[in-house]
């Protein structure tokens, strides 16, 4: 019944995302600038359900969704700075609709039960803080903001922080640091933090760039210069996965597909486009090497789209080559 149950809510939580936000940035943008105290930065997780990611001594904190646009104003619990301790404190408002937000999750859940622990953790944020959702039915209004692939006890009722029983919320001046106190005994606390979207910068200089439709064309094999369709992709990029061993330059710009696969695209031809001397492309092939290396060493699907992205949007500036 429990796997049945979850997986109602993974269903509930798509449904909601499809239905309530959801315009998304091509480039993922980190939120969290750091972290400090009882609080420790993580991945997305499989499940932020009760006993699903425990600690005695830490909270976990992690990115969830980036740059999302709001179909609807957004409620939050606390919408201004200060230090709340009690539930008469909040300042609830709401987030317009047409906003671009990005959020973070922070959730403390105890191993055992009976023995009262006491964490307290710091987080910072890279851009402005628009609102802190503590409360269960906000917490649960919100959870299609949540990171993709990971389960939340949507519906629950104590996921709630228990501003009159010890908990405490902080949120700085300047609108960048939240501070939170749990004393965590039956239940989990949760709470979701919400920021302004933040945009990267614009991609790199240079003015040209060949896309993989003309790199993997055998009429343009002789523009190929430092390397040759039949090196290793792994090999040239220095990565073990996720592609076989066996796969060449030459099959990475023929696949097809999302993900990992239009990373791989994109990444050979700006490989090839920045080792060309006849084209002005705007990174080096040092720089495309190590920006490949870091988004597929990641895993994180958000991160390969956003690189991918990147590399697109230099390699279909002009392409100077016959």
């Amino acid at each position: 019944m429990r796997r049945t149950n979850r997986s109602l809510r993974m269903l509930l939580s798509a449904g909601l995302a499809v239905m309530s936000a959801v315009a998304l940035s091509t480039v993922a943008w980190a939120a969290i600038a750091l972290t400090s105290g009882q609080m420790t930065q993580i991945a997305p997780p499989p499940s932020v359900e009760l006993h699903m990611l425990e600690s005695n001594t830490t909270q976990f904190v992690f990115d969830e969704r980036q740059c999302v646009t709001l179909l609807a104003p957004l409620r939050v619990s606390i919408s201004k700075p200060g230090t709340y301790d009690e539930y008469i404190d909040l300042t609830p408002g709401l987030i317009p609709a047409g906003t671009r937000v990005s959020s973070q999750f922070v959730n403390a859940d105890r191993i055992a039960t009976g023995t009262q622990i006491v964490l307290d953790g710091t987080l910072t944020t890279d851009a402005p803080i628009l609102g802190i959702m503590i409360r269960s039915a906000h917490l649960n209004d919100s959870d299609f903001l949540g990171a993709i692939g990971t389960v939340y006890p949507t519906g629950a009722t104590n996921r709630v922080l228990q501003l009159n029983n010890n908990d405490v919320v902080t949120l700085d001046a300047g609108l960048h640091v939240v501070t939170v106190h749990v004393a965590n005994q039956q239940h989990q606390d949760q709470l979701r933090v919400i920021t302004e979207c933040k945009l990267p910068p614009p991609p790199p200089g240079g003015l040209q760039g060949c896309t993989p439709g003309y790199w993997k064309q055998d009429q343009h094999f002789d523009s190929w210069q430092a390397y040759s369709p039949t090196d290793s992709f792994n090999a040239v990029f220095g990565v073990t996965g996720p592609f076989a061993d066996s796969l060449t330059l030459l099959d990475a710009l023929n696949q097809g597909g999302g993900g990992v696969n239009a990373l791989g695209r994109h990444a050979v031809a700006a490989l090839l486009s920045s080792s060309s001397s006849g084209v002005d492309y705007g990174l080096t092939t040092t720089e495309v090497i190590a920006q490949t290396q870091a988004a597929l060493n990641s895993g994180n699907a958000t991160t390969i789209e956003g690189q991918k992205n990147v590399f697109a949007a230099l390699n279909e500036k002009g392409c100077p080559l016959n």
